[in-house]
């Protein structure tokens, strides 16, 4: 009996985060991109990675890492010198998974632009503070928070004193991590990571984490998220696009359309010329009629 109730409640549990999952789905908008061959939709997200943005919303785990790693990847193959800009609102989550984005983010050739909206607590916070010098920002109502790892263990007394020193260590490492990127020593961050520290923007550019607080996105931003001379060079972009498809097209139509009708011009001229010389052969002695001496008539057809 028991164990039907525990199938039961995995089967409702699957269920619910199907449910969960598909919903969340649901609420993820979607974009039409219109261009000179068409029109193409994307998820929002996609279309802003098309810009080189990258959004980190919510609990950083293994699956937000992976996905965060490829797009970094990807960004990097397609220019390693753009800028990529990335949106942080996470109350942190995996060190390990914080870490890896942070790794990743350290690898790639490409400068990242960090921008803090909503909050970047504990593990968020190591990300914001990881972006390109000069180029760390937050949004005037944000929050930021650091504080010292926390985790649990239960098992033997010896296991235990091993994710303890584990634990310790990987302490040891954010503490030097968070001085090589807000200029801080090493007791000075340990001091202030004992506990859950909050600080407002401003407390967090004193303290090194960003470099500027902004609440309106600066020109040189928004040109750099459209590209690097703005809408204007897109747009010039469609329309040579668009004349270069009407200039393709029109060597299509001179050469092969025009070309074709002119064959059939000349085959009808000559099969019409044919059928004259057929009936003139019995009925007269004029000599046959030739293609050349009617060459008007070739193009008096089209």
């Amino acid at each position: 009996m028991r164990g039907i109730v525990f199938a039961r409640k995995l089967l409702l549990d699957g269920r619910r985060r199907q449910w969960q999952c598909n919903r969340s789905y649901s609420l993820i908008p979607m974009v039409i991109e219109h261009s000179s061959r068409g029109e193409r939709a994307y998820d929002i997200f996609s279309r802003l990675l098309k810009e080189r943005i990258i959004c980190i919303n919510g609990p950083i785990s293994d699956d937000t890492a992976h996905v965060v790693v490829a797009q970094l990847l990807f960004l990097e193959s397609e220019n390693p010198s753009k800028p990529i800009h990335m949106y942080l609102n996470s109350p942190g989550g995996a060190v390990t998974a914080g870490l890896a984005i942070y790794d990743t983010m350290q690898y790639i050739r490409s400068p990242i632009n960090t921008t803090c909206l909503g909050q970047a607590a504990s593990m968020g916070s190591l990300l914001l503070a990881a972006g390109a010098k000069g180029e760390r920002r937050s949004l005037p109502n944000a929050t930021i928070m650091i504080h010292q790892p926390s985790g649990g263990y239960s098992g033997q007394a010896k296991d235990i004193a091993i994710h303890t020193k584990q634990i310790v260590r990987v302490w040891d490492s954010l503490n030097e991590l968070y001085a090589k990127h807000t200029g801080q020593s090493v007791e000075v961050i340990q001091t202030n990571m004992d506990r859950d520290n909050f600080m407002t923007p401003q407390e967090a550019k004193e303290f090194g984490i960003i470099d500027e607080v902004i609440d309106q996105r600066p020109m040189a931003l928004v040109s750099d998220a459209v590209g690097i001379e703005g809408k204007d060079k897109e747009l010039e972009g469609l329309q040579l696009e668009a004349v270069t498809v009407i200039f393709v097209d029109l060597v299509y139509y001179l050469v092969y359309v025009k070309s074709s009708l002119t064959s059939l011009a000349l085959a009808k001229t000559k099969l019409s010329l044919s059928n004259a010389n057929s009936s003139l052969e019995g009925s007269s002695s004029s000599p046959p009629i030739s293609p050349n001496d009617h060459p008007i008539s070739i193009f008096n057809t089209i």
